[in-house]
């Protein structure tokens, strides 16, 4: 697993695929357990976002369905502006088993900027 220390924020290192055509992209992060509860979040920055735009995002965490903790952000409709969405999430599994979060994104009407995985 790569990571970055960056502002004092732990940054995880993801693969990120987008197809040749549509407005999507996949995103696949490794993350190796430590036996102890770990907290992270995923975000996803958007720009021009404006009242015809969707966007959404759905996280799986081991190619199961990740249900994002309160105060996470999955979906936008017809925000104007500068949008981001974000799954806050906590992994709790035996130390040194690999794990894998997969998040499909998809928009339309807006522009994708980038995305971040972070320790909390």
């Amino acid at each position: 697993m790569s990571m970055l220390l960056l502002a004092g924020a732990l940054v995880l290192i993801c693969d990120s695929r987008a197809p040749e055509f549509g407005d999507k992209r996949d995103v696949t992060c490794p993350i190796t357990a430590t036996g102890a509860e770990q907290r992270f979040v995923f975000k996803v920055n958007f720009i021009g976002s404006h009242d015809d735009t969707v966007l959404s995002m759905k996280p799986a965490l081991n190619d199961q369905p990740l249900a994002c903790e309160e105060g996470s952000k999955l979906e936008s409709k017809f925000e104007d502006g500068e949008v981001s969405l974000e799954c806050r999430f906590t992994v709790k599994a035996q130390a040194g088993t690999a794990q894998a979060l997969g998040v499909a994104i998809v928009w339309t009407h807006a522009q994708y900027m980038d995305f971040s995985l972070t320790a909390r």
